[in-house]
């Protein structure tokens, strides 16, 4: 199990790729636990979790839950679009994987956030930090896609911003068609 954890990092340098994820969908059983787990941790890190932690609680299992599906749902579309369905188990534990890894960056952050979100001139340092991250995530994201799907970088890429409107585009439709989601 370290030596998976130890793999999910080097995707985030670059060091290992899906393919160097172990076969089968034990591992990936496994990094969709770890992806759910820093959810439910970022959500606890908001500023809702101070004044209502079940609530907060509830919305990030809720979050977490419906990302999984877009990023499973999207990647495999991909995968069968391309014919490298042999490939699914190992791209999504690497996906669940690094988005994890990715997300446990993301918790101290949270601590950081500016108080009043309605100033982008607040934003400052951590802005930037945020902006860094995210773009770092759509790399990594692309070149798990690249690899996995035999495509450029720029490709890959593209294919990761894609997902990240997908999700987007899911969580605001939802919230909007059920706004006690939302809340």
């Amino acid at each position: 199990m370290i030596r998976l954890f130890v793999l999910f990092l080097g995707l985030l340098v670059f060091r290992t790729s899906p393919a160097d994820m172990p076969a089968g969908w034990r591992p990936v059983g496994v990094a969709v636990g770890w992806f759910l787990l820093v959810g439910v941790l970022l959500g606890l890190s908001s500023d809702m979790a101070r004044t209502d932690w079940p609530g907060a609680m509830g919305q990030s299992l809720l979050d977490s839950g419906l990302d999984l599906l877009v990023l499973a749902g999207y990647s495999v579309a991909w995968t069968r679009l391309r014919r490298f369905s042999s490939r699914e188990p190992q791209m999504l534990t690497a996906l669940f994987g690094a988005m994890g890894m990715l997300g446990v960056l993301f918790i101290p952050l949270m601590a950081l956030m500016p108080p009043d979100m309605t100033n982008p001139a607040d934003f400052g340092g951590w802005g930037w930090l945020v902006m860094t991250l995210f773009l770092w995530n759509l790399v990594v994201v692309g070149q798990i896609y690249r690899r996995t799907l035999a495509l450029s970088a720029g490709v890959g890429v593209l294919l990761a911003l894609g997902y990240f409107v997908a999700s987007t585009a899911v969580s605001l439709g939802l919230s909007h068609a059920f706004p006690s989601i939302g809340s």
